[in-house]
């Protein structure tokens, strides 16, 4: 595996666990009884995020992509 599909493959995992944490984050959320998290999981979600958003290409580039299906 080369080094550029290994960096793409760690970006598109970094989107995947940031979209399944939220969701998880907002199960946690609507039914506390069912979902237990640590405190710190919101400050997890966040982070990944932020990273996702500023630092990761590939997140830019499906935007970019949903953003224009969205609009045609």
């Amino acid at each position: 595996m080369d080094l550029e599909r290994l960096i793409l493959m760690i970006r598109l995992l970094n989107v995947c666990v940031s979209v399944v944490g939220s969701g998880m984050l907002l199960a946690a959320m609507l039914m506390p009884e069912v979902f237990s998290v640590s405190p710190a999981f919101p400050a997890i979600i966040a982070f990944s995020w932020i990273v996702t958003i500023f630092f990761n290409p590939a997140a830019k580039e499906l935007w970019e992509k949903w953003k224009s299906n969205m609009r045609s």
